[in-house]
């Protein structure tokens, strides 16, 4: 069995930020985490494959960060 789990990597929502003239978020400064129910998804996707085999891979898109976020 092949199992694909996507991951994003998110601002940390305790840094996050709203410019008040545009509406949107400030990036700059701000950490980042992995989506946690990202998280949730990879950890059982790794019990499927512990109980009946198989692989699993995680898949991401996003800036050059992202690849820290896969290899976590």
């Amino acid at each position: 069995m092949k199992i694909a789990v996507l991951i994003k990597q998110v601002p940390d929502s305790d840094d996050v930020r709203m410019d008040e003239a545009t509406g949107t978020m400030v990036r700059e400064g701000v950490g980042t985490m992995i989506n946690p129910l990202d998280l949730h998804a990879l950890q059982e996707a790794l019990k499927i494959r512990s109980s009946r085999g198989g692989e699993v891979t995680a898949i991401s898109m996003g800036p050059p960060q992202a690849e820290t976020a896969l290899r976590e």
